[in-house]
């Protein structure tokens, strides 16, 4: 991608929607990095003397001894990428399974990358309940996505071939937190090698996991956004996504805040206009407003709820969906999405038909 692709969208990259929560769990006592001993060298001085001697007739050496192979740990699993702490070594292998089953790829604790760790708040301690719980959350979540739907997102859409879906669960946080995140190595020929693509989650209380569903999906949404920016700028009229047909649905006098967000602002606007948008931020901008569209609508669908909300909403949510099918390789989908069920028991919930138009 050029740099200007990425100046255009670098405001998208970051997803942080703040949750004010109870802070709860405290560091796990067993979860120091085991201590290493490195050997010191041993060095002999010699001292010259006087008179010069003759060298002594050299004494036959030993052959040299291969150092003995170490015996692997049995319990331990070949294809796992193992951290440095023994204690979690279930944890390991719980997230690489996990992410095996669904075509992503899971880091946990200190196997997060450093470079992602210094980006977002540099911890480095777990929490093994609430990583643990966060885990299981994940695996629920990810299978009420379509089958290969990981792989074909960077693949077919996004064009990073050969990057898995990262998703990055390390520290513990008062708050729940994610970041959708994109590292990248820029050549000497000004082309840029993406090296890390996926989202990153503070790991919150075990209680609250089940608000991850709302950052997956709103991240999917998020890095869709930026995908659509890229593409429609290299080749114009093959994204499905149109602003002016988006803003078509949203009230005739209504502009986003864009730059001129505050709480109160965007608290105002969405009262005003509360039955084109469920929370303030979704008044920001049109990115802010479909990430946490399908946010919402994913939530609804992980809890099998059905919120209530208006027909004018309803509208945004149809086109925001049929235009995901579109944007994105769905070939391989089902008919009816586990998103796209729970949308149409919110239209029969309000009495109205699927649907935009």
């Amino acid at each position: 991608m050029k740099r200007s692709h990425f100046a255009a969208v670098a405001a998208l990259l970051t997803l942080t929607m703040l949750f004010t929560l109870l802070t709860a769990g405290c560091t796990s006592g067993d979860d120091k990095a085991n201590e290493s001993v490195t050997p010191t060298q041993k060095v002999t001085n010699t001292t010259p003397t006087d008179e010069p001697k003759e060298s002594p007739t050299p004494t036959p050496t030993e052959e040299p001894q291969p150092s003995p192979t170490p015996t692997p740990d049995p319990s331990l699993r070949a294809e796992v990428p193992y951290g440095k702490w023994n204690s979690l070594n279930k944890l390991y292998e719980k997230a690489y399974d996990i992410g095996e089953k669904y075509g992503v790829r899971i880091y946990v604790a200190d196997l997060v990358p450093q470079e992602i760790l210094e980006y977002v708040s540099g911890v480095d301690y777990v929490n093994v309940a609430n990583i643990t719980a966060t885990l299981d959350e994940l695996d629920y979540l990810l299978g009420l996505f379509p089958e290969n739907f990981f792989v074909k997102f960077l693949d077919e859409f996004i064009d990073f071939h050969d990057l898995p879906f990262e998703i990055y669960v390390a520290g513990e946080a008062d708050h729940v937190n994610a970041v959708t995140y994109l590292d990248y190595v820029e050549g000497d020929d000004e082309d840029w090698h993406y090296t890390h693509y996926g989202v990153y989650i503070d790991t919150p209380p075990a209680e609250q996991a089940y608000m991850l569903s709302f950052y997956l999906a709103s991240s999917i949404a998020s890095a869709t956004n930026i995908a659509r920016t890229w593409n429609e700028e290299e080749d114009p009229g093959t994204v499905a996504m149109s602003f002016e047909t988006w803003m078509s649905l949203n009230p005739s006098d209504f502009v986003y805040l864009d730059n001129n967000v505050t709480v109160a602002a965007a608290t105002a606007l969405q009262e005003k206009y509360w039955e084109y948008f469920l929370i303030p931020s979704q008044t920001m901008n049109i990115y802010s407003d479909q990430f946490a569209l399908f946010g919402y609508l994913f939530m609804d669908t992980a809890a099998n709820d059905v919120t209530d909300v208006s027909p004018q909403y309803l509208k945004k949510v149809g086109y925001y969906l049929e235009c995901l099918r579109k944007d994105l390789d769905s070939s391989d989908w089902p008919a009816e999405t586990s998103w796209e069920a729970t949308y149409h028991k919110m239209c029969k919930k309000a009495g109205v038909e699927p649907g935009w138009q």
